[in-house]
């Protein structure tokens, strides 16, 4: 499974970069819900939308979050036209996925 650390090395202003992230986060969840085993739902995250996207990404997090025991932070509520808010959203979303997999104990 790839390091979600990629996540946040997406450039900002980027549609096309931010649809391919979109995509691939969507797929690694269901990837790491798939080799972990866990019973969580899975949402449709990956079409890229506006609040309601980042709502349902927080949702998604908050899921996988108490399935393994874990806080998860904020990231509904960065404004992504912003591009220090963009940086601080990748980074926030990678260290979130990241923190998934190894308690999940996903290589």
């Amino acid at each position: 499974m790839i390091s979600p650390k990629v996540f946040a090395s997406v450039p900002f202003n980027s549609y096309n970069a931010l649809t391919d992230m979109a995509g691939t986060m969507e797929l690694y969840v269901r990837g790491l819900v798939e080799q972990a085993g866990l019973a969580v739902p899975l949402l449709p995250i990956g079409s890229v939308g506006g609040q309601e996207w980042l709502d349902a990404i927080q949702q998604q997090m908050n899921h996988l979050g108490a399935a393994l025991g874990l806080a998860v932070t904020d990231v509904a509520s960065y404004d992504l036209r912003d591009a220090s808010d963009f940086a601080s959203w990748t980074f926030s979303v990678s260290n979130l996925l990241e923190s998934f997999r190894l308690a999940a104990g996903v290589a």
